[in-house]
This record gives C-alpha cells, structure tokens and sequence, in this order.
C-alpha cells in the first residue's frame, strides 16, 4: 500500500513562513540593551528605600488605574506592566490587577537560580494583554534573560509570537497562560531552520496552559535547541489553518530531554505534535505520556530520532496517526491509534522510504496497544528491528501489517495471519497480539474507551506497561492488563 500524501511539503512550506516570522520578531525587539534601574517616586516625589532595594523579594503591584510615578505598591499601584518590568531585580514579583493592558512587554532583566522574577495575575482575576493587532508579541525575553515566572495572563491578538524567546533563556516557567489570535503562540529561539542565532532555551516549563487560534504554530521551538523542556496538562488546538499545509500544534526542531505530558492537542492544520525534525543526530528521553491528540490535518504524533510514546490516544489524523520517521529507537506503549490516515496514509508509519534518505535503522517496541479503524494498517521499514507483541490490529483486512523487512514479496500480513499464527512464525513478533474488533463504547464521539467484552480486555502485559492508564487508574484492573490506554475493570 502506497502512501498518497506529500511527505515533506508542509515542512518546507512552514519553514519559510517561520522565518519570516522570525524576521520580523526580532526587527521588533529592540537593540535588547540592559535598562536603568527606575527609581519609582514616593507621594512626594523621592524615591522609596523598599522601591530602590536591589536585594530582591519584594512585591510591586500593577493596576490599569495606577500611575508609573508611584510606588508600585498595593495602595499605589504602577500603570504599565512594562515599567515593572524595568524595576524588578531576582527575588521580585509582580502582580497585575484585573483589566485589559495594551501594552507590548519587553523582559531584558534575568532572575537567579532559586530567586525568579515573577510576574503573576492577581489570583481569581481576569488580566488581558492586548496587542490590538499591531504589538509584535505580548512578552519578549531577550537573550540570555533567564530564571523567568510568567502566570495567570490572557494574551490575545498579538501581531506575530505572543510568547518569544529569543534564546540563550534558562529556567524559564509559564503557568495558566492562555494565548488566542495572531501569528503564533510561543515561539523559542532565533535563526534559520538548524541554525540558532542567539544559543538554545534550556529548562522550560509549559504548564496548565491553552494556545489556540493562531495562523501559524501553538507551541514552536523553530530552529532550537530547546533542551530540558516539559509541556504538562496544556492544550495547543486550532492553529496552522492557513494555506493548505498547514502548522503544528506543538513543534521541536531540535533538543534534548522533551517531555510532553498530560496534553491535548487537536484541530490544527499540521501535526499535533513534530518532534526533532532538523536533528541529525540521537536524542535521548524524548516522551509523549498520556496524551490526546485527534483531529490535525497531518500526523497525530510524528517523532524524527528517537522517543516513546506511552499511554496515549491518536484518532482521526488527516495523515498518520503515528509517524516514526528515521534512525533510533522507538517504543509505542499502551497507546491507541484509531480513525486516522484520512488522506490515504496508514495508521502507524515506521521508517517510510524516501528517495532523498537511505533506508533507516529503527529499532521499535511495540507493546500493549491498539491500532484499529485506521485507513492502513502499520507500515514497517526494511532495516527496522522489531519487538512487538500483545497488541491488537483491527485496521486492513488483507493488510494489518506491512513489514518490508519480511520475506513477503508483498510485505503484507492479514488479520487472518496475525490469528493463524502466520506473523509470528515468519518474523518471531506476536505471540500474543490480536486481530479482532476492540469494541469501543463510542468511536464515533471520541470515546475510545474498552466496552465490557472487548477483546483487549485482560489481554495486555505487565512488563513496560505504566502503572496507571491515562486517566491515573491503577493498572491492573480485573484479572490481567488492558491493552490500550484506558484500563477498564
């Protein structure tokens, strides 16, 4: 079964508009100098001993109805984010009351480690930033600006990154933020696709969060390194609709140590999730865990060098649901992939061939899953080394498998080979996997959970299987393991 779509268009075609995007974004940040320290006026006009300290530790507050001439206290509020920001040393928070803040917001001032600079929406508050369209992005950390706290803020209608790191940023955390309109979400490091302008991000935290709307990417480390980066319990849908190639929902060119946790991530018009495209090289501990990905016009989740997807769900991918594309090594663990390959594409692909790249050495583990409804069923490349058993197919009649790097002229494995024994005799995989309908209790409305009877009940493993499902259910339940990743009882 041949693949129909094109492979490396929309890449290409996200690539140059990224850079442009970048362009544009560093023409607005400034020449990125260190300010003056801004020695805010007491009632009297002089400057207050708690205002000036540089120790770090204090609290300034910002209010729509203050004035950037006080003393940025509770009681005497300061007007403007941005002034704040050109006061506040390591140690310091800022908080900002509720209202709407036209402003653009340039962060040049780093934290340390252990003291951050904080700037914080009053708790139960709605504080909105808005770029009216015409503002670049609603924060910008400069280069090397680092040990940085972003929470609690809606950021809405900025003109290109809502969110830019310039790079060369450590220890940096957004918590509770929410982005909507404009070019994209947050956008981290400067330069051409592989080739960092400013240094790679390290150390970032993306938590509890909401990226949505914007032409091009929700979350996007273009061209990277972000190394040591953790995206937990955030959604990043309906971005990347423009043209017909469509932007990611969370995209990583390049980095080390990628955890995306907790996630959802739907309804874009490229991948839901790309990881280490432009790496050439292994990578390690890169993880997609627990994780809900549907609906994107290209792959659910699409990993480059190396990674393990783990107790997750994939369904209706305009392309792949999972798309492994070139040498490492992959596990895919108690997860699901259903509904997907829309255009034409298989369910799973594992090292497809390309004509620009000799063929891959992947090693995959495939474990405790399922893969069913697909429009394929699992492609495997020629040099791929496979270990894989306790999973259930219910995709291609005639072609559940199609492993090149089998003997078969064809490649193809039926749903009656994988239950005849066939598959395991000629390739040693499947001693336990399954070709029968997972009877889910509502595929048509997104619930993929097990119906009571469903064959990939009690059918599972424990070894490498996570001891809770994706809900944080005790695994097991009944009498043995689930296949997939809701653990039924």
């Amino acid at each position: 079964m041949g693949r129909v779509i094109g492979r490396g268009r929309a890449k290409v075609a996200l690539g140059l508009a990224l850079l442009i995007v970048a362009a544009i974004g560093s023409a607005a940040c400034g020449d990125g100098g260190e300010p003056a320290l801004v020695t805010p006026g007491g009632p009297d006009g002089s400057g207050t001993a708690a205002a000036t300290s540089s120790v770090g530790g204090r609290t300034f507050y910002v209010a729509s109805d203050g004035d950037d001439a006080a003393e940025g206290s509770a009681e005497r509020p300061w007007r403007t984010i941005q002034h704040a920001a050109d006061v506040a040393v390591a140690g310091d928070t800022v908080v900002v009351r509720q209202g709407t803040y036209q402003e653009r917001v340039t962060l040049a001032r780093s934290g340390e480690e252990g003291k951050p600079i904080t700037f914080r929406a009053s708790p139960g508050e709605k504080v909105t930033l808005d770029g009216g369209g015409e503002e670049s992005e609603a924060f910008g950390l400069e280069k090397g600006v680092s040990h940085v706290r972003l929470e609690g803020f809606v950021l809405q209608d900025f003109r290109v990154w809502t969110i830019f790191l310039h790079g060369t940023n450590k220890d940096i955390e957004i918590t509770d933020i929410e982005t909507e309109g404009g070019e994209g979400g947050i956008h981290m490091t400067l330069g051409e696709h592989g080739k960092p302008q400013e240094g790679p991000v390290e150390d970032v935290v993306i938590r509890d969060s909401n990226f949505h709307d914007h032409v091009y990417g929700g979350i996007d480390c273009t061209p990277g390194p972000c190394n040591r980066l953790r995206i937990i319990d955030t959604r990043s849908h309906d971005n990347g609709g423009e043209g017909d190639w469509g932007a990611d929902g969370i995209g990583v060119e390049m980095g080390d140590d990628i955890v995306i946790e907790g996630c959802q991530v739907y309804g874009n018009g490229g991948d839901g999730i790309d990881l280490n495209s432009r790496d050439t090289g292994a990578v390690s501990n890169v993880v997609v865990s627990g994780c809900s990905v549907w609906g994107n016009g290209r792959n659910g989740i699409k990993l480059w060098r190396g990674g393990q997807i783990v107790n997750s769900l994939v369904h209706s991918s305009g392309s792949a649901g999972i798309d492994l594309e070139r040498e490492g090594r992959y596990e895919i663990v108690n997860s699901l992939v259903a509904s997907s390959g829309l255009d034409g594409d298989y369910g799973v692909v594992v090292a497809y061939p390309e004509e620009s790249q000799p063929p891959q050495n992947v090693t995959l583990l495939m474990r405790n899953s399922i893969f069913a409804f697909n429009n394929g069923g699992v492609y495997l490349g020629e040099r791929v080394k496979l270990e894989e058993d306790y999973n259930l197919y219910f995709s291609r009649e005639d072609c559940e498998i199609e492993a090149a790097f089998s003997e078969r002229e064809d490649a193809c494995f039926s749903r009656q080979d994988i239950t005849s024994g066939a598959w395991l005799r000629e390739t040693g995989n499947g001693q336990h996997s399954l070709a029968a309908d997972p009877r889910f209790v509502d595929p048509k409305e997104g619930d993929y959970h097990l119906r009571g009877g469903s064959p990939a009940m009690d059918s599972g493993s424990g070894q490498e299987a996570p001891a809770v499902d994706m809900a944080g259910q005790a695994r097991p339940q009944g009498g043995g393991y689930d296949m997939g990743p809701f653990e039924g009882s």
